[in-house]
């Protein structure tokens, strides 16, 4: 397979893996760690949400004005994992979490546009279908992947959880063993934003022409 395909697959699915698992499990976070309820930790996910959108309005933006979309995606999933360092090393607040959230989600935004487009293109009319399916394979698999690891690595470092903990068990008691499982998770999916940035860096330079 040509790299030009490949490399930005693999981009896909390392994105994804990061989104999914912050996306599922950032309003847990906010719940067991901050006490908040469910309408706040709602709430909070919008900034996520906007960030994705002005993410992938700026990356449509700039390919078209260079025609040159690999340095997008390094950027954006530098961002993200810089958001998830943060929300691993910082207090938690509410309004600061959101406002992490929308970082990432900026990242995030610069993913799906600039790999989907490129392998199009490279691919070519005749394989165009082939491609955004397995663009699609690629996004879905990574979701599955991260939101299960993120699943296994939270359960396992919360003290004492098993599956006859219950949530209120958890609301209940101490949010310093739920905030610290939590950050460590969260600079786990740094590491794998990282890896999503530097996979990008490899893809080829490829010029999107006006044709």
């Amino acid at each position: 397979m040509d790299r030009a395909i490949y490399i930005p697959l693999l981009t896909s699915l390392l994105f994804a893996a990061c989104m999914f698992a912050l996306i599922f499990f950032l309003p847990i976070y906010l719940q067991l760690g901050l006490k908040t309820n469910a309408a706040t930790s709602g709430l909070l996910l919008l900034p996520l949400t906007g960030g994705q959108i002005f993410g992938a309005l700026c990356s449509g933006r700039i390919m078209s004005k260079t025609g040159v979309p690999k340095w997008i995606p390094v950027i954006g999933m530098s961002l993200s994992a810089s958001g998830f360092i943060a929300l691993g090393s910082l207090p938690p607040e509410p309004v600061l979490i959101g406002f992490l959230g929308m970082l990432c989600g900026i990242g995030f935004g610069t993913v799906m546009p600039t790999t989907q487009l490129v392998i199009q293109t490279v691919a070519g009319k005749s394989n165009v279908g082939t491609v955004t399916a397995l663009a699609s394979l690629s996004r879905n698999l990574g979701a599955a992947t991260g939101t299960a690891l993120f699943g296994v690595l939270l359960y396992a470092l919360l003290p004492g959880f098993d599956h006859n903990t219950s949530i209120e068990a958890l609301r209940s008691g101490s949010h310093e063993p739920v905030v610290n499982a939590f950050q460590t998770s969260f600079y786990v999916a740094a590491v794998i934003a990282v890896l999503a940035a530097l996979n990008a860096a490899r893809a080829p330079l490829i010029t999107l022409s006006n044709d």
